[in-house]
């Protein structure tokens, strides 16, 4: 009885992590949408606002998937939390909760004991801080809703009796993770291990998988950028990504050595753990369906990855993969731990003696990474986001990943939400709805970095006849790139900025100015091209580009500025005053309600 009072104080350690994920998402977020988020729920909030929300829009594919359930929980939530995102991730929150309620049910259903001493490293583990990006943007909670449909599906198929009800039943949430969440085949190849270690034998339950499951996997690959078949050399690279991506809960962020051995070893190790546990398949059925939907997530990232950037890099262990690969390490703790219970097996009892060292340590290293793990400076971010329009710090915005999230809105719909976000960080002072063009600079749309040849290209101020000006300077012959968001943009827009080059003590033959725009995977295309010549011109020219042939454009558009000479010897300094992009907004817009609230 004392040692059951003392086991059960254990297990009810297991809240302090998920305390900790309450108070990261409530100090560090940020009510303001991120990168693929200004496509997702952003304009889902919008479309419900505007009254014009459709399926089709709910279906609309980002990145290959559809992210049915944040559309469906936004569409359900915006008009009574004026599309507060702090709401999906507690969304995010709840599903990880759900998720570590059914884990936990299913081992107590093995053993109680082996669940009230794995409660607390489970804990850790699912709600490992290392994933807190993860929580802290709120479409990421698709990341979890894969999971969680993953685990339900191996659990209906687990703790029921074999036969077609659960089967069925299994399929149906497949069927819905498939169209509501894309990857199919998560849904589909992991819980065929399930189904044959559960005990199921009858051909015509697989038949009727192998018929759902197909149908599900050729709309999948059907809806796909397709991908020409890899060679061996970049088979390597996707087995080197598929490895390092399952170490991401444990190894350090970003580091591949070290991640590469750490995802070899887990993986030894699950294959140790499943062979001493093959004498009890009905235990070993979950936690191989749950190690294979890993597996297999970091595997069709990776062919993704290869497919996009052509190479891994360090990708795999960006810490908002480690979503994924938490269920892995789940897997290998619990089928470690079931091993414990067998341990007086005879002949081979050192193997489990063996063995328990593993789950000891295992559980050592989720408990320590509560107190290990170091966040990144979120609480600097926020300020940062509050602080900005008087800042006006670009260093500050970078870190922000404005250029791919913050100020996209005013390249997105010319509405209420643009207007919002644009007040924010338009030039002062800040802009409020109004009717007329808003305009916001270039600098803060993205990073920016030099393309081809660049002697110097940076921005600075410069005086030009008696005033001083915000310029992007450049020593041709030089180009420089902007990687901005494209979707759907229904005001005229423009890229409008002033030619000046500074007058040199050699009589330079000028420079010539030219602007492109190129679609990711399309040509480029010469939007502008000016020459300047300073021996003729003394006021800087002004310039207004149209952006006409993007418009109504689902993609990336990369913007090049490039400044051109026919002698470089002349050293000029070409300037691009104020560069920015403007939208004309209608007065209807700008008149218009909009989300969220000041």
């Amino acid at each position: 009885m004392r040692v059951n009072r003392w086991l059960t104080l254990w297990a009810a350690l297991a809240i302090l992590p998920i305390l900790n994920a309450v108070h990261i998402m409530l100090t560090y977020s940020t009510n303001s949408p991120y990168i693929e988020e200004w496509f997702d729920s952003a304009l889902t909030a919008i479309a419900v606002h505007d009254g014009t929300l459709t399926l089709g829009q709910l279906l609309t594919p980002v990145y290959e998937h559809p992210h049915l359930f944040t559309k469906l929980m936004v569409a359900l939530h915006t008009p009574l939390t004026r599309y507060n995102l702090q709401f999906d991730m507690l969304l995010s929150l709840l599903m990880n909760g759900l998720i570590l309620a059914s884990v936990l049910w299913l081992v107590w259903r093995q053993d109680r004991r082996l669940a009230l001493w794995l409660a607390l490293p489970l804990s850790a583990l699912i709600f490992t801080p290392k994933q807190a990006i993860n929580w802290l943007v709120g479409f990421q909670n698709n990341y979890f809703a894969f999971t969680l449909c993953v685990v339900a599906v191996l659990l209906i198929i687990q703790v029921t009796a074999i036969g077609w009800r659960p089967l069925l039943l299994a399929a149906f949430i497949g069927v819905l993770g498939s169209i509501g969440l894309g990857a199919a085949p998560m849904f589909w190849l992991p819980p065929v291990i399930t189904l044959w270690l559960r005990g199921y034998r009858r051909w015509q339950h697989y038949a009727v998988w192998f018929v759902i499951s197909t149908i599900m996997i050729v709309r999948f690959v059907v809806s796909t950028r397709p991908g020409s078949p890899p060679s061996l050399n970049q088979l390597g690279l996707i087995a080197h990504f598929t490895v390092a991506f399952l170490s991401a809960p444990l190894a350090p962020v970003m580091h591949l050595i070290a991640g590469t051995p750490v995802g070899i070893l887990g993986l030894l190790m699950f294959a140790f753990n499943a062979l001493l546990l093959r004498r009890r398949p009905e235990w070993l059925a979950s936690w191989a369906g749950l190690a294979a939907f890993s597996v297999l997530s970091a595997f069709m990232t990776a062919y993704a990855r290869w497919i996009f950037f052509d190479g891994v890099s360090a990708f795999p262990l960006n810490a908002r993969y480690v979503t994924n690969g938490v269920p892995f390490w789940v897997a290998l703790l619990v089928v470690s731990a079931s091993n414990l219970l067998l341990w007086r097996q005879p002949s081979v009892r050192w193997l489990y003696r063996l063995n328990a060292l593993a789950g000891i340590g295992l559980s050592a290293v989720f408990l320590a990474s509560l107190v290990l793990v170091r966040l990144p400076d979120y609480m600097a971010r926020r300020a940062c986001l509050r602080e900005l329009p008087v800042t006006r710090d670009l260093n500050c915005a970078k870190d922000l990943a404005a250029g791919r999230s913050n100020l996209l809105p005013v390249l997105v719909r010319a509405d209420q939400l643009a207007v919002r976000r644009l007040s924010i960080f338009a030039q002062e002072p800040p802009v409020v709805p109004r009717f007329g063009e808003v305009a916001v600079p270039l600098q803060f749309i993205g990073d920016g970095w030099p393309s081809g040849r660049s002697p110097e290209t940076r921005f600075t101020t410069w005086e030009i006849n008696g005033e001083r000006h915000n310029v992007l300077l450049q020593q041709p012959p030089a180009m420089q790139d902007w990687t901005v968001w494209f979707q759907h943009i229904t005001a005229p827009a423009y890229l409008a900025a002033s030619l000046y080059v500074a007058p040199g003590e050699q009589p330079s033959e000028g420079v010539t100015f030219r602007i492109y725009g190129q679609l990711w995977l399309q040509e480029r295309k010469l939007l502008f091209e000016q020459h300047f010549d300073p021996r003729t011109q003394r006021e800087p020219v002004p310039i207004r580009v149209s952006l006409a042939p993007f418009m109504n454009q689902r993609n990336l558009l990369m913007i090049i500025l490039e400044t051109e000479t026919s002698d470089a010897s002349y050293n000029d300094r070409a300037m691009w005053i104020e560069p920015r992009f403007v939208l004309e907004l209608s007065e209807e817009a700008a008149r218009a309600p909009y989300y969220p609230p000041h």
